[in-house]
């Protein structure tokens, strides 16, 4: 499994469509600051919340956890670069036929997606603190104390776009298409807000992984709140990683 997570690790870092995405990664962390803005998606949260939002450097982080949702559509090309060209291409054959177990290979690349998530929302933050350091100063700020919210909500955030990918992982490995897949990322919160409308039931919302990062940067979850939405991320990501394993081993190698 770690030879897997090394091998991908390397191809990313020779992939020109990585460092286009952590371009515009770092773009739109710069654009944020400057304009004030934030851009929310969800079936959870309260635009009218945003109205109010104070745009300083104490505040910077949760405003821009809040409104980081469309990291989810940027980092669309990790999950293609990672595993949507193994199955577009069929080299995923080459690591099962190597010895690799199934679920070996589903969860390295998970794990390696994970951590690739993880690091690329880290630096979106790093990049946000920077030019909010640039923008508002540092008076009066404790910036220790950002520094380990940015850490905290760089590891909620991947953990939840990491769901929403191993989902999409399920979808590719069924349909053997990465627009397929890709497009079910992108219009995965829209499944959500319909699902929402039709059943009217508060379950839906512990599926709605945008509403649930947004809620956590304006501070509307308590601990215990978070853990539902928690739970069923997990229970998601499990079921995800057994079911693809499962379907591999039914495909013809």
């Amino acid at each position: 499994m770690v030879r897997l997570m090394k091998a991908d690790f390397y191809r990313l870092s020779q992939t020109t469509g990585i460092r286009i995405t952590l371009l515009v990664v770092a773009a739109l962390g710069v654009l944020s600051v400057f304009f004030e803005t934030a851009i929310t998606s969800g079936v959870n949260v309260d635009n009218d919340l945003f109205k109010e939002t104070v745009w300083d450097l104490p505040h910077l982080m949760q405003n821009t956890v809040a409104s980081s949702s469309i990291l989810n559509y940027c980092f669309i090309s990790v999950f293609v670069i990672l595993i949507g060209f193994e199955f577009s291409l069929k080299t995923y054959k080459n690591s099962l036929t190597s010895g690799t177990s199934r679920l070996s290979f589903v969860f390295a690349k998970y794990v390696t997606e994970l951590v690739v998530l993880i690091l690329s929302t880290f630096l979106f933050f790093i990049i946000v603190l920077v030019s909010g350091i640039f923008k508002y100063g540092t008076a009066g700020v404790d910036l220790f104390s950002i520094f380990s919210e940015m850490l905290l909500s760089s590891v909620v955030m991947g953990l939840m776009v990491s769901v929403l990918f191993s989902l999409a992982t399920l979808i590719l490995i069924l349909t053997q298409s990465s627009i397929m897949a890709a497009v079910f990322i992108v219009i995965y919160p829209l499944i959500v807000q319909i699902a929402q409308l039709i059943t009217k039931s508060d379950v839906i919302k512990y599926f709605d992984l945008a509403g649930f990062t947004q809620k956590v940067g304006l501070n509307l979850v308590s601990m215990n709140e978070s853990l539902p939405y928690l739970f069923v991320g997990v229970a998601i990501i499990l079921l995800s990683l057994v079911g693809s394993s499962v379907v591999i081993k039914h495909k013809e190698l």
